[in-house]
């Protein structure tokens, strides 16, 4: 019980963007094993740029959650975040220019056509998985912009027992 009070403490010491940073850091570090599992789960690596999204996202997971930390002064926390969002952004553009390059080489010298298109997507790498970096990186980037506010509000009290009640009588 201490040990929640405390965690409450923390997240409510923290304000709300170093409450989102700490939950988006650890959400940087999965997308980053997804892409891992994408690119290596039983294929040979393509092109040496494919171990950026799985070296970089961890790494801005560590960062965003180093970020966090409360005692950090307020002009570190919008340089840290607007940095490593930009840099997620810039990382998902690239990524997603890639897998836009492979799959025009698949569809290079054919006539496009539905049943084309189809077969070449099936192929080709997600043209749109490293989008999840690109929109990651600008919320990132958000955080650390002086002009977003994020306002928390109470919660109103639960009252699913008293409708729940009323309904029976």
């Amino acid at each position: 019980m201490k040990a929640l009070l405390r965690m409450e403490s923390l997240v409510a010491n923290l304000g709300p963007k170093r409450a989102l940073a700490l939950v988006l850091g650890p959400g940087a570090a999965a997308i980053g094993g997804d892409a891992a599992i994408a690119h290596f789960a039983g294929r040979e690596m393509a092109h040496p740029a494919q171990l950026l999204p799985v070296l970089v996202a961890p790494l801005a997971g560590l960062a965003l959650i180093a970020l966090a930390a409360p005692r950090l002064p307020g002009e570190w926390f919008r340089r840290g975040t607007r940095a490593v969002g930009g840099l997620l952004a810039a990382l998902g553009t690239v990524g997603t220019l890639f897998h836009g390059r492979a799959l025009a080489r698949l569809l290079e010298g054919a006539p496009v056509t539905w049943e084309g298109l189809q077969a070449a997507l099936a192929v080709a790498p997600p043209l749109f998985a490293p989008g999840a970096f690109l929109l990651l990186g600008a919320l990132i980037f958000a955080l650390g912009n002086p002009r977003v506010r994020i306002d928390l509000q109470p919660a109103a009290p639960a009252r699913l027992a008293g409708a729940a009640a009323q309904a029976v009588s």
